[in-house]
């Protein structure tokens, strides 16, 4: 597969000739991670081995790889600087460069107030957070991944509503749905925390937005009006299945998972308690139908199903008539009454 990979640029209409390509995976090959993975596992079984790192009962966990990024935790700063040797050592055997200058030292539950320590004689800087696979981690991650998605809904939003102002409701619904719900990394938000209500708050400004509400749309209405479940109830049940999925795997993350739903006092416990007791939920029963559970709590209005047929009529009309205009004072008083 990659004894003779040949490679070539592509620059407009031209083409180069191609050149031999002797290192490296394919940049977005399907097995590129799992290849990388197998060149990095000498690297993970040393550090393993090493008594070095994180451990979680007898489950090593000081090195978490994905593809190039690597990971590594200890307890101890004694412990990293010997990992960060164990790292050194491997790249010089088997020719693999590290950057130093891309990697972050994050300390947690700790002062600040420490010496770097250094990679290949390079520092590697102090962060109070960073990125990791998408997912925001340090100081203030909870607010910071709050944040982040609130920035990414609003833009999402913003890209629908002018793109596909034209489209019936259900449609723009349909992609509202489709393309700004993603919310990446969505279960490690703390559910527990008032600030979660900011994402709730975003979340109804841009239904509004996206379906011509008026602006002081009763939020009881909304979940009536779309047809749909409220945003906390459809984040609480991505949370919930998340929770079920690695109470069923057969690697770490079912242990961790089990420490968390006995009381590990993290972020997935406080979700977990949070959201269970919401629904009265057994956290210890892991079972597809406590989904079903997972609902509104309130009645939607009446007036709900209304406003949706006014919707869908004043799509049918030219804005600029005067039955667009009446519609719409229609709409506005139901919405607001």
């Amino acid at each position: 597969m990659y004894i003779t990979q040949e490679c070539c640029v592509k620059w407009d209409k031209h083409r180069s000739s191609s050149f031999k390509v002797y290192n490296g995976v394919k940049q977005g090959g399907v097995l590129s991670p799992l290849l990388f993975s197998l060149y990095l596992d000498d690297l993970l079984l040393n550090l393993a081995h090493s008594g070095y790192g994180c451990h979680v009962g007898h489950q090593f966990t000081g090195a978490l790889a994905y593809a190039d990024d690597v990971v590594l935790l200890s307890p101890s700063l004694h412990g990293l600087k010997r990992m960060l040797q164990i790292c050194e050592e491997y790249s010089i055997e088997y020719d693999i460069v590290f950057n130093p200058g891309k990697s972050k030292m994050l300390v947690f539950n700790g002062s600040n107030e420490i010496n770097p320590l250094t990679m290949n004689n390079i520092v590697i800087p102090l962060s109070s957070s960073e990125k990791h696979l998408g997912n925001v981690i340090g100081e203030r991650n909870a607010d910071l991944r709050i944040t982040k998605a609130i920035n990414e809904l609003y833009i999402s939003c913003n890209n629908i509503a002018s793109e596909f102002s034209c489209v019936d409701i259900k449609t723009r619904y349909f992609l509202f749905k489709t393309y700004c719900h993603t919310f990446y990394g969505s279960q490690l938000f703390d559910y527990s925390r008032d600030s979660i209500e900011a994402l709730f708050t975003a979340w109804r400004k841009c239904v509004r937005k996206v379906l011509g509400l008026p602006h002081r749309t009763h939020c009881a209405l909304i979940p009536g009006i779309i047809n749909d479940s409220n945003i906390s109830t459809q984040l609480h049940k991505r949370v919930s299945r998340f929770v079920m999925s690695c109470s069923k795997s057969t690697n770490l993350c079912k242990y961790m998972m089990s420490l968390a739903i006995d009381g590990s006092g993290s972020v997935m416990c406080r979700n977990i308690n949070y959201i269970y007791n919401m629904y009265n939920l057994d956290k210890y029963t892991q079972d597809r139908s406590q989904l079903n559970s997972i609902r509104e709590l309130a009645e939607t209005s009446t007036n709900c199903e209304n406003i949706r047929s006014f919707l869908m009529y004043r799509d049918s009309l030219p804005p600029d008539s005067e039955d667009y205009r009446n519609i719409t004072e229609i709409i506005t008083s139901l919405c607001e009454e």
